[in-house]
């Protein structure tokens, strides 16, 4: 397994794997199988579609009162950190703690 901190950097298709819409990394069923593939694989970032999406309850409009939620946002960022990978996306959007990106590729990456 890669530890996502230590000292050589990789070329970005041996660190990232892509995994679909948000909202399935709240099944217990996908997080099962994402955390197998950790294992035996070693990657140390995920790419996500949708993190902000309506599927996500990010902005609910309750009785015309606009409600943002980000719980789960945090969730899906919880459960990637528990098994030592970040989230790949935007660096304009993004918390250090959770995620990382690197545009173009080249620029960076996990480390063995």
């Amino acid at each position: 397994m890669l530890p996502v901190a230590e000292a050589t950097a990789l070329p970005h298709w041996e660190h990232t794997v892509g995994s679909g819409h948000a909202p399935l990394a709240l099944r217990g069923d996908w997080q099962q199988q994402l955390r197998e593939c950790r294992t035996l694989l070693g990657f140390c970032h995920t790419r996500l579609h949708g993190l902000l999406c309506d599927e996500m309850g990010t902005l609910m409009d309750e009785n015309n009162e606009l409600l943002y939620s980000f719980f789960n946002a945090d969730q899906i960022c919880d459960f990637l950190l528990s098994i030592g990978t970040k989230l790949n996306m935007p660096s304009t959007v993004s918390s250090k703690k959770c995620t990382e990106m690197f545009w173009p590729p080249s620029e960076g990456g996990c480390h063995r």
